[in-house]
């Protein structure tokens, strides 16, 4: 029991720091699934709004902190908010992301059974997080955890550099 506490716990906190898709790079096409098991197609270029996309494991302690925080962010937004994807990865058999996401209050577009996505995008381990700018570039990119509240501060401010390049 021990020693699948610990893998769980490694898996959640590690990932690869070089690995995935620079800063300044168009973030790639990507499928997965909805919420409701059907295809979803993350389509990369122009858009409405900003998009973050955030892998996360129901298990994970450091998930449901920024996830937590992203809410939080997304709910100052109002109107300005970007779309959020929370992107379900390296789940254990029974778990319910879904569930999950409705109990701690996230109003964020769930995908599923994306594993083969987080392995294409070098992610390892969660939480990873992508914010991708409205012409389809990756602004910012981190794997792992933060302090609290520094990944929810470095994402106000590429939404306020956002809202400031539209002008």
């Amino acid at each position: 029991m021990l020693h699948r506490l610990s893998l769980l716990l490694l898996l959640c906190v590690t990932g690869s720091a070089t690995a995935g898709i620079a800063v300044g790079e168009p973030m790639p096409a990507w499928q997965a699934h909805d919420a409701q098991g059907a295809p979803f197609e993350f389509v990369s270029g122009a858009r409405e709004r900003p998009v973050v996309v955030v892998f996360w494991a129901t298990y994970c302690h450091y998930c449901k902190q920024l996830m937590t925080e992203l809410s939080k962010l997304t709910d100052e937004m109002g109107a300005k908010r970007p779309d959020v994807y929370a992107v379900a990865v390296y789940e254990h058999p029974g778990a319910d992301p879904i569930a999950a996401l409705r109990q701690r209050g996230h109003d964020f577009t769930p995908v599923l059974e994306a594993d083969a996505v987080a392995q294409r995008f070098g992610v390892q381990g969660t939480p990873a997080l992508y914010f991708v700018d409205r012409s389809g570039k990756v602004r910012y990119h981190r794997m792992g955890v933060a302090q609290p509240g520094q990944v929810a501060e470095e994402l106000r401010t590429l939404l306020d550099e956002d809202a400031l390049s539209r002008h």
